[in-house]
């Protein structure tokens, strides 16, 4: 996947993958972390805005298994993708998640219209939402991460061999 590539090729946290989108790229989101557990358990968390995509129960219960954090956008008077779309998302995963919901959706009202750069802007308190406590999406991103990294590793010797002109280190962890 795209994202293989990009931790084999790039410095990336894979604790801390996080994966946004608006509109087909909304949809995208809810596709890739939906798609399968092991797709969710890689992703620290999502934020899919006005998310085009077709609505599918075992997305929900994929998100839902993974445990992961959801922030779902959209504007009340979008006529390009309905906001059901995102009410769906949000409100199966929940319903499927046994303890607490992991997902949340601020719903712009009063806004018209298929824009969402409003969402991502600095203060997400505007626009007559006035109950986002971490103010805006990268805060909101920054407090989830994954524990999946193999590091630290105890480090507990190494070995350096001289052969044919090359050094060939052995180390054990």
């Amino acid at each position: 996947t795209m994202l293989d590539y990009i931790i084999a090729n790039y410095k990336v946290d894979i604790d801390r993958i996080y994966m946004s989108g608006f509109s087909l790229g909304g949809g995208a989101v809810w596709s890739y972390a939906g798609a399968n557990t092991n797709y969710a358990n890689r992703l620290a968390a999502i934020a899919p805005g006005a998310g085009a995509c077709q609505q599918t129960a075992s997305f929900c219960n994929n998100m839902a298994a993974a445990n992961l954090p959801i922030l779902a956008l959209h504007n009340n008077g979008d006529a390009v993708v309905p906001v059901s779309n995102t009410h769906y998302f949000v409100d199966n995963t929940n319903a499927q998640h046994s303890t607490t919901p992991i997902a949340q959706k601020i719903i712009y009202y009063g806004i018209v219209g298929h824009d969402l750069t409003h969402g991502f802007g600095l203060n997400l308190n505007q626009y007559g939402y006035t109950g986002f406590t971490d103010m805006n999406v990268y805060n909101w991103m920054l407090k989830h991460k994954r524990n999946i990294s193999a590091l630290p590793v105890k480090f507990s010797g190494f070995n350096v061999l001289k052969q044919n002109s090359k050094a060939i280190i052995q180390w054990s962890t």
